[in-house]
């Protein structure tokens, strides 16, 4: 009766951790899209202003930066709330 009672908790505790892990992966694949489709847009918008003046430039770049700073943390965050 013990052995069987191990096998059953054993068994969904499993199933937890493989559960967990499908739900980690897909969040960290839809963040690995998002972080790709903000960069690639913004990346091109950029350039065509380094063209125009080479003032903005400078801020342009710093924008982009920011911008990918700021993604990881919200990716962060999601993991951390499921």
């Amino acid at each position: 009766k013990e052995l069987s009672k191990l096998l059953v908790s054993s068994k969904r505790e499993l199933r937890e951790v493989e559960e967990d892990l499908v739900v980690k992966s897909e969040e960290w694949s839809s963040f690995r899209n998002a972080s790709k489709r903000s960069i690639s847009p913004s990346g091109s918008r950029y350039d065509l202003g380094d063209r125009d003046e080479v003032g903005s430039s400078s801020t342009a770049k710093n924008a982009s930066t920011s911008k990918k700073k700021s993604l990881s943390p919200d990716g962060v965050k999601l993991g951390g709330v499921s």
